[in-house]
């Protein structure tokens, strides 16, 4: 959501690193029905940075402190739980809608954590590229 300031945040601490083409940042809580949603962390560079893929992996399993997480990259690069991104069904992420829905639906407590872990992890990308 663009106008959370998680967003411009993530932004920021992305843009250390390269240009950001493209960002998905999930706002922590839902701004109109006020629930805890499931946070992840998606982007794209506008050119390629596999050099920084180690990195980013790195700080997704070192940085949060609640739940697992993971790293993947594709076309796009993904920092998401590592309870949703089991909850695929598929390789290209099938399946993934429903998992989130039922887990904000079902469990509010770990995503009031996961959204504790997604501002650590954007700490921890921040520092990495004051480094």
């Amino acid at each position: 959501m663009k106008d959370d300031p998680r967003f411009f945040r993530a932004r920021a601490a992305l843009e250390q690193f390269a240009q950001v083409a493209q960002l998905k940042s999930t706002a922590a809580i839902h701004p109109t029905y006020g629930y805890w949603q499931l946070p992840d962390l998606v982007w794209r560079f506008a050119e390629p940075h596999d050099e920084l893929r180690e990195l980013f992996a790195s700080i997704a399993l070192t940085a949060p402190k609640n739940t697992e997480w993971t790293f993947h990259e594709r076309k796009n690069s993904f920092i998401l739980p590592l309870r949703l991104a089991n909850a695929s069904t598929g390789p290209n992420g099938e399946g993934m809608q429903e998992a989130r829905r039922l887990i904000v639906q079902t469990d509010q407590a770990f995503c009031e954590e996961a959204n504790k872990d997604m501002d650590l992890i954007i700490q921890g990308i921040a520092e990495a590229g004051r480094r």
